[in-house]
């Protein structure tokens, strides 16, 4: 998924001169080595530079073209092949270094030629796309100030008997990516590609395409007035209703509705971010769904032999454990003075004593402590109508969805009771779910576990 990175000011300096082969330019003539040319050495693509008087070092290339060989980047990248090729770069690359740009993306297998979805991109929510058609290019993009967002056919550039589509994002600045900075070692940490996967999946979802295979002449007349109107890129750069966003989601599903050519691909890019982040989430280090079936099976809360707490999605149980009676608890719960928010299962402790949400206080000392999950709160609890707000009230926002999750009983207890019940145990855990509980969600305390 991460292709592309650059590092403006390498720790390790001049220094690096004793690692790598820099190719130096001789004044034929003097026979002198010039000191206000920049030096670089290429390492499988990926360049390094020093700049005059060797004041700083940098770098910048794929990781992805780096783990084959320097050449080609059309292939499945996963965070495994990540760790390696950082692995290999430890000498070059400390883990405090500063990621000035980052890219990444995803190539997908299609159905359809490439080159029809990129005629067919109309824009970026309001942006207009620019379009590129050369020999062995073809692609759109669109440039924002901090990012841009490029839709190209990879199986033309790189062919491999395949349709490729490619999509990727382009951050040039990092500050509404990641506010505090990304240091080099947080690339290859398990929620920072969650995150990404997050990011690529929403921004796609704001571009508006269009698809051939519709036949109007089959569509019901109000539903063709709206896909004919939002065939035009004029008019959603005019479009200055505050249902904007309601209009562009209504216009995209009429399309995947009556449109038969592209109707999977947003189906698609959901699936390999899934994979990717399968491939990670489900490895030896981070292997949730194991380690909370295992958690369930034994019930048990004894002190582990590790003090240190894991990096732990625990939210699906601790949305459930509120249902539990305390007083028909079936085994002693031995607990830390930790306490963790009952909807994220972000750990509370830095707020006050009998806080049982993360609020706000808490969400400003995530964005100073742990931006990764800062940022993933903010992908997943705040709409697009206020991500572009004053910090003071995104968080107020935040907090307010986490609140409003907790206080919805009516659509929250049928699921939430369903959700204990799905996992392994060893007794049956309907006679310690509380009863008010039970009232609410409109079950029978009769309902068996499967």
């Amino acid at each position: 998924m991460i292709c592309y990175f650059k590092i403006n000011n390498l720790l390790i300096g001049a220094e690096i001169q004793n690692l790598l082969d820099f190719h130096i330019l001789v004044n034929q003539e003097t026979g002198e080595v010039p000191t206000d040319k920049k030096k670089s050495a290429n390492l499988k693509n990926m360049i390094f530079t020093l700049t005059p008087n060797d004041r700083f070092a940098k770098v910048g290339g794929s990781v992805h073209q780096y783990a084959n060989g320097g050449k080609l980047n059309n292939d499945r990248f996963t965070i495994e092949r990540f760790r390696q090729v950082a692995n290999e770069l430890r000498e070059l690359i400390n883990p405090n270094d500063d990621v000035n740009v980052l890219e990444w993306g995803i190539n997908l297998i299609v159905p359809f030629d490439p080159t029809d979805f990129i005629k067919n991109l109309i824009s970026h929510q309001k942006t207009q796309f620019n379009k590129t058609k050369q020999t062995n290019e073809v692609f759109a993009e669109i440039r924002y100030t901090h990012y841009r967002i490029k839709v190209y056919n990879k199986g033309i550039q790189q062919p491999t008997g395949s349709y490729i589509l490619r999509i990727e994002l382009h951050y040039v600045r990092m500050q509404n990516l990641f506010p505090e900075g990304l240091k080099w070692s947080r690339l290859g940490a398990l929620e920072t590609w969650d995150y990404l996967g997050k990011v690529l999946i929403e921004k796609f979802n704001d571009v508006i395409y269009y698809d051939p295979s519709i036949n109007l002449d089959q569509v019901p007349e109000k539903e063709k007035r709206i896909i004919e109107k939002g065939h035009n890129p004029i008019y959603w750069q005019n479009n200055k209703s505050a249902h904007a966003d309601r209009d562009r989601k209504k216009f995209q599903d009429l399309i995947k509705k009556h449109g038969t050519k592209f109707n999977s691909i947003s189906n698609l890019i959901d699936q390999e971010v899934t994979v990717l982040v399968k491939n990670y989430h489900y490895s030896e280090e981070a292997n949730i769904e194991d380690e909370l079936s295992g958690m369930v099976k034994s019930y048990h809360y004894s002190t582990p032999e590790d003090p240190t707490i894991k990096d732990i999605n625990f939210d699906p149980l601790v949305k459930c454990y509120p249902l539990l009676s305390c007083t028909n608890s079936p085994t002693n719960i031995n607990t830390t003075d930790r306490r963790f928010c009952k909807i994220t299962g972000i750990d509370i402790s830095m707020q006050k004593s009998g806080s049982v949400f993360l609020c706000v206080s808490g969400i400003q000392s995530l964005m100073e402590t742990d931006q990764i999950t800062f940022n993933k709160l903010r992908f997943e609890r705040l709409s697009p109508k206020w991500r572009n707000e004053p910090f003071e009230v995104q968080v107020r926002e935040i907090a307010h969805s986490i609140r409003n999750e907790y206080n919805n009983p009516r659509h929250n207890a049928k699921r939430d009771i369903q959700n204990l019940l799905s996992y392994p145990v060893l007794f049956d855990l309907v006679p310690f779910i509380r009863p008010d509980r039970m009232r609410v969600s409109g079950l029978s305390s009769n309902v068996q576990f499967v």
